[in-house]
């Protein structure tokens, strides 16, 4: 006998979609972020706002992974200035 099942959660429409993880949102902020380096064009105030939580993520899940780096300690003493 299989055992009974709730099929509500199939209708459950609470479910939130992330526009950080969505391709073509990804597609139209890289679109827009390079037509500002090229072209001066405006950002759009969401594009940013989207543009900074993805790096913050991305800064997360690099601290996570390798811890916070010194980067004095993996230049080389050949790359400071001498005065």
């Amino acid at each position: 006998m299989v055992p009974f099942r709730d099929n509500n959660s199939m209708n459950d429409t609470s479910t939130t979609f992330d526009l950080l993880d969505d391709p073509a949102t990804i597609v139209a902020d890289r679109q827009a972020v390079q037509e500002f380096a090229e072209k001066g064009t405006p950002i759009d105030p969401t594009v940013l706002h989207r543009v900074r939580a993805r790096a913050n993520r991305v800064r997360e899940k690099t601290r996570e992974r390798f811890g916070i780096v010194n980067i004095d300690e993996l230049l080389r003493p050949s790359t400071y200035d001498d005065e």
